[in-house]
Parts: structure tokens; sequence; C-alpha cells
């Protein structure tokens, strides 16, 4: 007896039906399976027939049933041409939508699989301490470069900050950031790449850098002359920094280590100089500011719950000796389930150097949770 060999049509159509997209091709394309399926079911038919008469070999039953099966085949194989064409039509049609059954990744969680560029995102913040207060004006440029690397993000950002109003002297925060009362302009890039395509909800990674320079004007006494002079200096640093996060709605941890350049403010002393009829005092720092170096290791993680988020950070400076702890509390605009244009929230830090607790609040764009700055 001859094996005749049928093609699986149904299931061939159903795989790469999911790619249809145009709707007189998908159409015709079901007119042509009901034909390629009722051409199958009459070979089934007729094989049925057939296997049922081998017990009468050479019987004028079996020979029938035998041209039935091989009549059904080939009608069967024919349906099965006229479907083909209309299913690669349908699948090159439109890239497939996502299929009800795969869910959609978490409201933080970045499209890796997606090489498609965005639109540039522009954000600010301000933030208020006891004595003093910064703003910061950022750009980002995200999927900068990402054409070819599929399950990596890559991004660029621009950000301009400044102390807002008067101090009433330096900046003194638990990040130990030594340019933080200076105007500074900073340039960071990120890469962020899922370790698993398969699940975009998994473990993820990151890691990037971050140059800055800013700008301080400095005032000072000069005890030769015994007279004000200004002077401006320039700061610089270069932060580098990685992350990572063991799944979906589990903490992510990072780490940064920043080499910075910086100016201080000479000792404030009192320079008298007496005259014939009065002693003149004048009272500041004397002498030009001075240079020092920091070097800074931050330790941190970044958790987002309902409705807050927490940002907790160690610092500590090889340089100095000094430890910090710095302890930023979203209190609204950091929910996953409601995005919002804006966030905020209070924090408080301290520094082993001065042992005094600091103690701000602040206002600004979204919470930025894979950002390493």
């Amino acid at each position: 007896m001859k094996k005749i060999k049928l093609l699986p049509i149904a299931s061939v159509f159903l795989c790469q039906h999911t790619q249809a997209a145009d709707a007189g091709a998908m159409e015709n394309a079901r007119k042509a399976l009901e034909g390629a399926l009722v051409a199958q079911e009459a070979s089934l038919r007729a094989l049925k027939a057939a296997y049922t008469s081998l017990n009468e070999p050479g019987s004028e039953a079996q020979v029938n049933a035998m041209k039935a099966a091989e009549a059904a085949a080939a009608d069967a194989r024919i349906a099965a041409e006229a479907v083909r064409p209309l299913v690669e039509i349908t699948a090159s049609a439109q890239v497939p939508k996502q299929s009800p059954m795969v869910q959609a990744p978490p409201a933080k969680s970045l499209d890796l699989q997606s090489n498609a560029k965005s639109v540039p995102t522009i954000a600010g913040m301000i933030k208020a301490g006891q004595a003093n207060s910064t703003a910061s004006l950022s750009v980002t440029l995200p999927n900068y470069g990402n054409e070819e690397n599929v399950g990596k993000n890559r991004f660029q950002q621009f950000t301009l900050s400044a102390p807002v109003g008067k101090t009433s002297g330096p900046t003194k925060l638990g990040t130990l950031d030594g340019l933080a009362d200076s105007a500074k302009i900073q340039y960071s890039f990120t890469q962020r790449q899922i370790s698993d395509l398969d699940r975009p909800d998994g473990a993820s990674w990151a890691f990037g850098l971050a140059p800055e320079v800013g700008s301080k004007k400095f005032t000072y006494n000069d005890a030769s002359t015994y007279t004000e002079k200004e002077v401006t200096r320039t700061p610089y640093g270069l932060t580098l920094g990685a992350s990572y996060q063991f799944g979906e709605s589990l903490p992510l941890l990072f780490a940064r280590y920043a080499f910075q350049r910086k100016y201080e403010d000479s000792k404030s002393k009192v320079l008298c100089r007496p005259n014939a009829e009065v002693i003149e005092c004048i009272q500041g720092p004397v002498g030009e500011p001075q240079r020092k170096t920091s070097r800074i290791l931050t330790m941190g993680a970044r958790y987002q719950g309902g409705w807050y988020a927490l940002n907790p950070t160690i610092n500590y400076d090889h340089v100095s000796k000094v430890k910090g702890v710095d302890l930023p509390i979203y209190l609204f605009g950091a929910s996953e389930k409601k995005p919002s244009a804006l966030s905020g929230g209070i924090g408080a830090g301290w520094r082993s150097d001065n042992h005094d607790f600091t103690f701000y609040v602040f206002v600004g764009s979204p919470l930025e949770f894979w950002s390493l700055w």
C-alpha cells in the first residue's frame, strides 16, 4: 500500500496567521484556509477507508479507496499552495501586534527590545535647604546610537545647575558633592542592558560616566594691601557609575566613584592696620581660595513603592575621610500606577566632619528610576 503524506495545513496557517495585518488579505486567506481544510478532511476520510479495506487486499473496495485517497491528497496539496502566497502577503503587510497572551512590560521598565529613537525630554528640579538652594535643568537624549544593539538603551543627558540666591557659606551636603555650590554643566552617558531578552521584567544592569565643569566666584582679603579682591575658579570632576536590579519590583542597587577638583575659601581672619587716628579692621577669608581634591565612593539603593520612593546613599571621601548619608523621600509623583508631570518630597542628610543634620524639600520632574546620577 502507498504511503500518503498529508500537509499540516491548519497548524502552518495558524502559526503565520497571527502576523496578518491587512483586512482584505486576511479574508482571502480565511477562505483559502476553509477550502484547504475541506480538502484535507476528504483526504483523511478516504485514507481511513483505505486502511479499513486492508483485510481485503486487491479487492475492488481497496483499489477505489486508494484512488480516492490519492485524489483527496492532491486536492489538499493544491489548496495548500493557494494558501501559501496569501499567508506570505499578510505576514509581510505589517509588523505583528503584541499577542493578548503576552503581558506588557511594567510601567517603570524601559522598552529594551525597541530600536526606535525616543523624543528628547526636558526636566527641572528645585532643591531648597536650610541655608542653601539649587536649581537644575536637564535635557535627555534617549536611545542614542541604538540602531543595531537590541536589548540595550543608551542615554545622553546635559544638565545645568546653579545655587539659588545668596548662600550663608559653602554647601555641606550629605552627598559630599564638592561642586554643589558652583554653577556647572554636566554631561552624562548611560547604557542599560537587560540580561535576558525573553524576560523584559527580569534582571538588568547599567553603567555610565559623567564629566562636569563649573565656575565659582570667590571674594577674599589681601593681607598685603588690606583690600578685598575677587577671583573666579573652575572646578571640575568625573564620575563613573554602575547599577544592577535583580528583577521587577526589587530595589535598584548602584555605586558611583567621583574624582573632583574643587576650590574652597581660605580660613577667615580679622586683619587690622592702624593709622593716625583709627584702627581699620576687615574680616573674611584671607588669601586666594584653596584647591582641594576629593575621591568620593557612593553606595546607594532606589526603591519605588505604590505612592512613594526612597533613594538613600552612603558616601565616603577617601581624601578627607569624611562620611556622609543622604536620604531623599519622594512623597508624590513617584507612583508606578499614576504617572505625574512633577515629583517632590523631603530629604535629610548628615556629615561626619561637622556632625550636622541638614533637611530640605525638593520639587521637580518625575523620578528617573534608572538614572545613575
